[in-house]
């Protein structure tokens, strides 16, 4: 067995590649019932391939950093483990949609600025990406599909050019969704990459009989961490669906679940809610032919994880072999590479009735490795037992820092408590995640989100920015400066809810305000308001400086108490 601290990515796919080339690794369905498959052998071939035209590349000062542009399928496997092998740092990033250039774009547009890579990895029909994003107009591309395959007599010499890379050199930028304003790639060293695998194969008892599979996009860290790098790792196969194919069919995961008698299959609350409510849709011929009893770790992170969800979902499939004790929820962020903390196999989630809340969901405990404190940042002391603060966490798997953005890095990643000396080391420092919990037994409950913080469909949206967004429209009906975003949790998902002071003679503009603000949302996040609330001006609560309660704003908004005068509704009732 090999000490997985002393190795890598990259050191792990040699060694499924020359124990078992031809064993099967990946399968990508495609829109019918066919497939692409690569086994062992190919991933490794595909890695030496673009490792070998990276080495081209002149030499840089500093480790070289290729951008990822590239869709979810072969190719992205090919340009990421190719950056493992040839000791380059892989920055993910989504392509834009050619249809939605507006909304997709500007977050390309930032991430290249921000990554500023040396490279661009990305495929024929792609290249001309780059030309609508100024800070890639000088950089080199290697389109991957037009590399050629790999000569296999070249082997020998290829495998001994495996660049050799220290612990704390960079894996990988992992984009964060922008919760602390524009987006921010986190450092993930291969150290970090490594623990953290670890962590997930020892807490989710994965073996290289296990069966993934995965509809989560690879820019994500749940997506990209648990259900591409995780099977590399233990050596298991993987099945993957696009994340357009679950949007479009959301029965479809539950099919190819059955199909491939998969094992480990997760994703976000959301994901378990849009399944239910396709089942109800389609009625009773929507469980013809399911068949759920392989399915025996079903993760749920990346947003709030719900109890009625869990209720509804194993209520709907409970006939088709789904079983209570299949769910696993867990915590976990990018910024920690990817989990913090995760339940126990085969045990029905624990639940705990919030005194001020409604009954919360166990995320497990911290997984060995990792060090989670509840602290109140007031006075920076560990709460007592049952006691909401803010989840503090350290350990080996949590990343070095924002890169290039070393003011924020110490905000977020160097945290000390009080009694914590001068001068404290990292060992000693901790990474601020900005979500709300408390233990109780021994259990790490997620309570809520620093309040400048908006969650919805797993992703993290900063409540300024959103703000910011609706204010840049400068409508004349409403008032400057006088608007607020939160989140509302309805017990099924999170809704987006937009709080604007409109002027007393505009009141009656309010459903074309609230038509361009949906719009303008849409735009730029890809997701609409699902409410406008239109209120009296000075309604919005502030502080004595000027700054929005967000929090006493939702509030208000729950309660009934906001000076209402207009409300603009996308679909179902916020």
């Amino acid at each position: 067995m090999m000490d997985p601290a002393s190795l890598t990515i990259a050191r792990r796919l040699e060694h499924q590649a020359r124990s078992r080339p031809n064993d099967r690794a990946f399968s990508f369905l495609d829109n019918g019932d066919g497939m692409t498959t690569r086994t062992w052998g190919e991933l490794a071939d595909g890695a030496r391939a673009v490792a070998a035209a990276l080495r081209q590349l002149p030499h840089t000062r500093e480790q070289p950093r290729a951008l990822l542009l590239l869709p979810q399928d072969t190719t992205f496997l090919d340009a990421l483990f190719g950056c493992f092998y040839a000791g380059v740092c892989a920055v993910p990033a989504h392509v834009p949609i050619p249809s939605r250039l507006e909304q997709t774009l500007p977050r390309l547009c930032t991430i290249a600025s921000d990554a500023r890579p040396h490279v661009v990895l990305t495929t024929r029909e792609l290249l001309a990406s780059r030309a609508l994003v100024p800070a890639l107009a000088d950089v080199p591309c290697i389109a991957i599909d037009e590399l050629g395959s790999f000569d296999a007599a070249e082997a020998p010499a290829r495998e001994s050019t495996l660049t050799e890379v220290a612990p704390e050199d960079l894996a990988l930028l992992q984009y964060s969704s922008g919760s602390s304003g524009s987006p921010h790639g986190v450092m993930v060293s291969h150290a970090n990459l490594m623990a953290n695998e670890a962590m997930i194969n020892e807490a989710f008892e994965h073996s290289a009989s296990t069966v993934f599979l995965s509809w989560l996009p690879f820019q994500h860290d749940m997506g990209l961490i648990g259900m591409l790098l995780q099977p590399v790792f233990t050596g298991s196969q993987c099945v993957m669906m696009t994340p357009v194919q679950f949007l479009k069919h959301p029965l479809r995961w539950l099919y190819e679940i059955t199909r491939y008698r998969a094992n480990t299959s997760g994703a976000p609350n959301f994901a378990y809610e849009m399944c239910v409510a396709a089942a109800e849709r389609k009625g009773d011929n929507s469980l013809a032919g399911l068949d759920l009893s392989s399915w025996n770790l079903a993760f749920v992170g990346a947003e709030p994880v719900r109890a009625a969800t869990l209720d509804r979902f194993a209520a709907a499939f409970a006939d088709v072999g789904f079983r209570r004790e299949a769910f696993y929820p867990c915590y976990g962020l990018a910024e920690a590479t990817l989990m913090v903390s995760g339940g126990r196999r085969d045990e029905a989630p624990k639940l705990w009735k919030d005194p001020a809340g409604p009954t919360r969901v166990s995320c497990g405990r911290p997984c060995p490795g990792n060090e989670l404190a509840i602290v109140d940042v007031v006075r920076r002391v560990r709460c007592d037992e049952g006691v909401e603060g803010e989840i503090w966490v350290r350990g080996a798997s949590v990343a070095g820092g924002y890169f290039g953005h070393p003011r924020e890095s110490r905000e977020t990643f160097a945290a000390t408590l009080r009694d914590s000396p001068g001068g404290a080391s990292r060992e000693e420092t901790w990474l601020r995640t900005g979500d709300l919990g408390c233990v109780v037994a021994s259990e790490v409950y997620i309570t809520g989100r620093d309040n400048d913080t908006v969650i919805k469909n797993g992703i993290k949206f900063a409540a300024e920015d959103l703000e910011h967004t609706v204010e840049q429209l400068r409508l004349e009906p409403l008032h400057p400066s006088g608007c607020a975003a939160f989140g509302y949790d309805d017990g099924k998902r999170e809704r987006l809810v937009i709080v604007n002071e409109i002027k007393r003679d505009a009141v009656a503009a309010w459903s074309d305000v609230g038509d361009q603000v949906v719009a303008a949302i849409a735009a730029v996040y890809g997701m609409p308001a699902d409410a406008v609330i239109f209120v009296q001006r000075g309604s919005i609560p502030r502080t004595t400086s000027g700054k929005i309660r967000r929090s006493q704003c939702r509030a208000s908004y729950e309660h009934g108490e906001l000076a209402e005068v207009a409300r603009h509704l996308t679909g179902q009732r916020a």
